[in-house]
């Protein structure tokens, strides 16, 4: 008789032989599955001789080869995707002190069908909606640089020690020959912190701070922004810019310098119905007479006022019956007459001074 009972993962075909040595039965053994995922799972079976009295395997001769039973087919178990996920690494230095970006690797991972390892696949095998960011922000925000400006006019600021101006970058100044100026080139944000570069009227440019300018012992750039200019020159006039620069952008501030100096008027000379002031003249009744008031240095600014002979006050552009001052400040006298004899006198008014010259007029009859 032949029969078959199943124990859980072992099926036996009991077709017992009994022997001095025990009782032997075929035994079919049911493996566990050889995957714990994937496409190629399987159980493995295998048949052998049991010694039912010691449960223990014995030689096939022992079992009654009639009653072998045949090997159960092999069977699929397990056969589900491997759990899959994405494996991210550590995130490396900013690319930059500020907006920069960290990166790190961000790659698929999957379980081995052993089950006791992962390895590495194609990123199309993990879910991209899921997938970590290989890169994020780091460092502060860029600021662009951005100069303070107060846009100015300033004739001439209260002394301070070694100094006797000082302006914001941007400001027109009026400075006196001879006076010390400071340039203060203010930025009040930016990030990271500008690089400051000064370029003057001669074309020069200077980055960052210098004991002196090359050729000169007198133009210092300081450590904070400042530029530091001693005992102003005629030369030193003109327009100082201030560029501040970082990564983020660029700002310009433009200083415009006017050096003033106390006039004085040219050395006279006189000729016939045209002479400077300074100079006496003897000229014929009813002649036109000009005379010049001339500065030794021309200024834009300076204001001319004539006074005749009997008092008599005109302006630059300003005329009357017989007498008119010019753009220029030349008076002009028309048809003089001997009444007009006398002192004429100038003053000239400028940001560095005042000067002040005269001419006695003498008038006579043609002979």
């Amino acid at each position: 008789m032949r029969a078959f009972i199943c124990f859980g993962f072992f099926l036996l075909s009991l077709g017992a032989v009994v022997s001095e040595g025990g009782e032997y039965v075929w035994h079919v053994a049911m493996g566990s599955c050889v995957s714990v995922c994937g496409e190629h799972g399987i159980k493995l079976s295998m048949v052998y001789c049991k010694n039912m009295t010691s449960s223990t395997a014995a030689a096939l001769f022992y079992c009654n080869n009639e009653t072998k039973p045949e090997m159960p087919p092999v069977i699929p178990c397990n056969r589900r995707p491997c759990p899959r996920e994405w494996v991210t690494g550590s995130f490396g230095s900013c690319s930059a002190v500020c907006d920069g970006l960290q990166s790190r690797d961000v790659y698929c991972e999957q379980l081995h069908d052993d089950g006791r390892r992962m390895i590495r696949v194609p990123d199309g095998r993990c879910s991209s909606e899921v997938k970590p960011s290989s890169q994020r922000p780091c460092g502060k925000p860029c600021i662009p640089p951005t100069f303070y400006r107060s846009h100015k006019e300033r004739k001439f600021s209260a002394p301070i020690p070694s100094v006797d101006v000082v302006c914001s970058a941007g400001e027109s100044i009026y400075i006196r020959r001879g006076h010390s100026l400071r340039i203060d080139a203010i930025v009040k944000k930016g990030y990271p912190i500008p690089t400051l570069t000064w370029t003057l009227p001669n074309g020069t440019t200077v980055v960052g701070a210098t004991d002196k300018l090359r050729n000169s012992n007198r133009i210092i750039a300081m450590n904070n922004g400042s530029l530091v200019i001693y005992e102003v020159q005629l030369n030193d006039e003109g327009f100082y810019g201030a560029m501040a620069s970082n990564v983020a952008g660029t700002d310009y501030a433009k200083t415009s310098v006017t050096v003033v100096e106390q006039p004085f008027f040219k050395t006279p000379v006189a000729s016939g119905s045209e002479t400077d002031v300074g100079a006496d003249v003897i000229v014929h009744a009813g002649s036109r007479l000009l005379i010049r008031a001339e500065l030794m240095r021309p200024v834009s600014h300076a204001n001319i006022v004539w006074t005749t002979s009997r008092g008599f006050k005109l302006k630059q552009n300003e005329s009357s019956i017989k007498f008119s001052v010019l753009a220029n400040g030349t008076l002009v006298i028309d048809g003089v007459q001997k009444g007009e004899k006398g002192t004429y006198g100038v003053v000239a008014r400028t940001m560095g001074g005042t000067a002040r010259a005269y001419t006695k007029v003498s008038v006579v009859d043609y002979e």
